[in-house]
């Protein structure tokens, strides 16, 4: 459109402008271009200046939006009354901490927010229908008929096609307070600058261990129970295990996800001779070798044990 633009994309572009200003003062800001742009409006990695040169950080992805219009919507149906299944899979199968930003124009002031809460709902109901972040809501037990649901949450009507989106639900994610929020009038002293940049790095690596754990299907996440704006969090960790009474779910994928683990413990214990320690590791060998989990290595090693009636492994 030659000679003009949407006056709402303006105002989005605007939003990313300050977000990416407000941001450089404490990390490196990489702005997505609208060509492919598939979600993450900015990547940022965390700087901190050491004698006349900056170092790199952890780095995290954020998507920004105007305070005005501040929830992140994900899944749900397009115009066509399909669902939006695709949207969901993005947003748990991200490989960068993501932090949810908005931008108050009037105030000029940009606020940080943690998803972390997100990862109760495929761990504990399946794939939702939709996923709506909400800045500011806080998190309250619910007084339902089912105390188990933790967060609010909507049936949703069926497709366009007659298939349900996801397990039919939407659901409203509290994200409470912001991690950190900043002024344009703010002053950007050093020690104001180190502060921010401990909180987000105290977030950013917690939800890089949400991460990880998802993308080694191990069913554990990790909340910090109470926080305040721009104060780096350091005690009251909530440690969420999601459990499944079906025989055998998870069992697989958790294994697995040790085996690298055990597999390297195996062989320190048997080349340090250690072999009393070494015994207390063998059940859990046999354990890995019936859902076929077990490094080959560490499976001929034990074969041999066993054989040998636990005598030491020549090395």
């Amino acid at each position: 459109m030659p000679g003009k633009q949407l006056a709402p994309f303006w105002q989005g572009n605007r939003a990313e402008l300050f977000a990416t200003f407000a941001l450089s003062s404490v990390a490196a800001v990489v702005v997505v271009p609208r060509q492919v742009d598939f979600g993450l409006d900015l990547f940022c990695t965390l700087t901190h200046q050491g004698g006349n040169a900056l170092y790199a950080g952890r780095s995290f992805g954020v998507q920004v939006k105007s305070a005005s219009n501040p929830e992140g919507r994900y899944g749900g149906f397009d115009n066509a009354g399909a669902w939006k299944s695709y949207e969901i899979e993005w947003l748990y199968g991200q490989d960068l901490p993501m932090l949810l930003c908005t931008v108050d124009r009037d105030l000029w002031q940009v606020k940080l927010y943690s998803v972390t809460r997100m990862w109760w709902v495929p761990y504990k109901m399946g794939t939702p229908g939709e996923v709506v972040l909400v800045p500011d809501l806080e998190l309250e037990q619910l007084n339902g008929p089912d105390p188990e649901i933790r967060y609010p949450r909507k049936v949703m009507q069926p497709s366009a096609d007659g298939s349900r989106a996801g397990d039919g639900y939407s659901y409203r994610i509290p994200l409470g307070k912001p991690v950190v929020q900043f002024a344009l009038d703010q002053d950007e002293a050093p020690e104001q600058c180190d502060i921010i940049r401990k909180c987000i790095d105290t977030w950013v690596y917690l939800e890089s261990r949400n991460l990880r754990h998802y993308k080694m299907h191990v069913p554990y996440t990790e909340e910090w129970k109470e926080w305040s704006p721009n104060v780096p969090p350091e005690s009251g960790i909530q440690l969420w295990h999601y459990f499944n009474p079906t025989p055998d779910k998870n069992v697989r994928e958790i294994l697995a996800a040790i085996s690298p683990g055990v597999a390297s413990l195996f062989h320190q214990l048997r080349v340090q001779k250690q072999d009393q320690k070494l015994e207390q590791v063998i059940p859990i060998c046999h354990l890995l070798g019936e859902y076929e989990c077990l490094d080959k290595s560490v499976a001929d090693e034990v074969i041999k044990r066993d054989q040998a009636g636990g005598a030491d492994i020549v090395v």
